[in-house]
C-alpha cells in the first residue's frame, strides 16, 4: 500500500515538474524540484508512521477479542504475534472451530493461509513444540 502511494506521489510530482517549472522565475527550478522532494519525503513519512499506528490499532484489536474471549494472556500474546496481518480473532475461531480436520481448507481461504494459522494454533497450544 505504501509502495502504490508513493507511486502515486511520484507521478503528481514529475507530472507537474514541467508546468511549475515553466511558470517558476528563472533560476528557481531546482529549488522548487528540491522543496517538493522534501514534501514528498515528509509526506511518505507521515504515510509510513499511519499504516504503522494502524498495524498497531489491528494488533491490539486482535488481543482484545481474544483476552474478551479466552483470557489467557500468554495465549493471546502468542496469537497476536504468530497469526498473519490479515487474520483477525474472528477468522481464526471460524477457520479452527469450523475446520476440524487440517486437510480441509475453507473454500474462500488460501491453503497456504490456512496451514499458517494451523501452525500459530499449534504453536500457541504447545502442540508445536
Amino acid at each position: 500500500m505504501v509502495v502504490r502511494w508513493i507511486s502515486v506521489l511520484l507521478v503528481v510530482l514529475f507530472a507537474g515538474t514541467g508546468v511549475a517549472t515553466a511558470a517558476a522565475p528563472t533560476g528557481t527550478p531546482n529549488q522548487e524540484l528540491l522543496e517538493r522532494i522534501k514534501n514528498l519525503e515528509n509526506q511518505i513519512r507521515e504515510m509510513k508512521d499511519l499504516q504503522k499506528q494502524h498495524e498497531d490499532q489491528r494488533l491490539r484489536e486482535k488481543e482484545n477479542q481474544c483476552m474478551t474471549a479466552i483470557g489467557i494472556k500468554e495465549f493471546c500474546g502468542c496469537l497476536t504475534a504468530n497469526l498473519p496481518k490479515e487474520v483477525d480473532f474472528t477468522r481464526y475461531i471460524q477457520t479452527v472451530v469450523g475446520t476440524q480436520d487440517k486437510g480441509v481448507v475453507p473454500a474462500d481461504m488460501d491453503k497456504k493461509l490456512a496451514e499458517r494459522i494451523f501452525m500459530t494454533r499449534d504453536i500457541c497450544t504447545g502442540k508445536g513444540k
